[in-house]
């Protein structure tokens, strides 16, 4: 796949590209009857959110503090790709004293840029600040692209009723570009590219998605492309968009009550620190199931980027009150979909000549972003149990793509539910992060 302004490394930014398809080109686990998985899990006291790779062995981890104490930050990490100790930090990076989370890429100039709060920051690859700059939205940003001429362009969150922004900066933190989105958005954005200079961004808004244009020095609305995928009155907002099989997906029911408490004020609540692997953090109330405040099940919606009227509907169970908190895996022709809050993830041939038919269900609690090895047909989510009264596991799940075979579980040693992101690491292994833990998971054969 295409990474125009990317360090051409398998995993330079989350989800692994721009269209966060979540696959990646590194070799899969390739499980056989005598491997086993293994989890090397390290507790950090802080809330990492994802990992990243720049050449092979460089990897590094991004996120930001929590707690009452202290001002707000965001930070980058170089870690030991086996023991996951820290190897270079950034330090604690202004964020503005808001307090989710944030992004970090690779940039094609060899660089990391990150976001946190109303903060980007430029980084060399010794973690050691390059540039910084105060965003021209004062508020919580979640996650930054690189575009295919080495801009940088990021959003602010938004669950109310002000609108966010779109602001592109140049590769030295300057803004050169910025547009408010007609609705507030609360997912992470999407884009594809033609080439330096044609790209295109998708925005999942309150009740609509919007397409912006981006030529190398403005960025431009097309109104001929806003379709809807909610009602305001039925059903939660959409997390972040995912291109692919020229269709936008995204799934709705996602402002769960954890993250409406969050942005119920300016600037954020905090999260208390985690004193245990199990501490309460954000996005869940220490993985407690919540109660929305729709009664309609999860639906996932992939729209035509070509035609907004050809629409697609998932519903992975038919449950009511059914909430998520990260955005559909779709490769080839298959659509991986779930509802958290009622427990359940489903895969749907969406090829199929009389419309999309499910090829398997699988009563797990999935919640954060799932990752597929697309050569060993290998998709990797998570399943969150409780185990007792009184102890719960966030665990590894492998599973085929095509048929939802179970091929490996493994508990990462974290015991809360997370929404954060995966990462692919280079020799059968992977990275995880939840709040206040972080994992390496890899193969071990008997």
């Amino acid at each position: 796949m295409s990474r125009a302004g990317y360090w051409p490394s398998p995993w330079p930014v989350e989800c692994g590209g721009n269209h966060r398809p979540k696959t990646t080109t590194s070799p899969g686990f390739g499980l056989r009857p005598t491997d086993r998985l293994v989890a090397t899990t390290k507790h950090t006291g802080r809330w990492p959110v994802m990992f990243v790779q720049r050449d092979p062995g460089e990897l590094f981890l991004q996120g930001t503090t929590v707690g009452e104490e202290g001002p707000v930050a965001g930070w980058v990490e170089r870690v030991d790709p086996v023991t996951l100790e820290t190897v270079a930090t950034s330090g604690d990076l202004p964020a503005g004293d808001h307090e989710w989370c944030g992004s970090v890429a690779v940039h094609a100039n060899g660089d990391l840029y990150t976001v946190n709060g109303s903060y980007l920051h430029r980084l060399a690859p010794d973690c050691s600040v390059v540039a910084e700059t105060a965003l021209l939205v004062d508020h919580a940003h979640n996650g930054l692209l690189i575009l295919s001429d080495g801009a940088v362009i990021t959003k602010d969150i938004r669950l109310g009723d002000v609108a966010s922004t779109l602001t592109v900066c140049d590769e030295n933190l300057q803004p050169v570009a910025s547009i408010e989105v007609p609705e507030p958005s609360m997912g992470r954005i999407a884009a594809t590219s033609d080439g330096p200079g044609n790209d295109v961004i998708y925005v999942p808004g309150s009740t609509r998605v919007h397409r912006y244009r981006w030529d190398g020095q403005s960025l431009t609305h097309d109104s001929t492309w806003a379709p809807t995928y909610r009602d305001a009155d039925a059903g939660g907002l959409a997390w972040d968009c995912t291109i692919a099989d020229g269709r936008v997906w995204l799934m709705d029911n996602g402002n769960v009550p954890a993250v409406q408490h969050r942005f119920s004020q300016i600037p954020t609540v905090r999260s208390p620190a985690p004193s245990s692997p199990s501490a309460s953090g954000p996005g869940t109330s220490g993985g407690a199931p919540q109660t929305p405040s729709w009664s309609e099940p999860v639906r996932a919606t992939g729209i035509s980027a070509a035609d907004q009227t050809d629409v697609v509907t998932l519903v992975p169970t038919e449950y009511p009150s059914g909430w998520v908190i990260a955005p559909p895996l779709v490769h080839d022709g298959v659509a991986v979909v779930w509802d958290t809050g009622n427990t359940g993830v489903a895969a749907f041939d969406i090829t199929a000549p009389g419309g999309p038919e499910m090829l398997w269900f699988q009563p797990f609690r999935t919640s954060m972003q799932p990752m597929l090895f697309p050569d060993t047909g290998e998709l990797i989510i998570n399943d969150y149990r409780q185990l007792d009264e009184y102890e719960t596991s966030d665990d590894i799940v492998v599973l085929d793509l095509r048929t939802g075979q179970m091929k490996a579980r493994v508990p990462t040693g974290a015991t809360r539910m997370n929404g954060m992101f995966l990462c692919p690491g280079w020799d059968r292994d992977l990275y995880y992060c939840t709040f206040g833990t972080v994992a390496r998971i890899r193969v071990e054969s008997l």
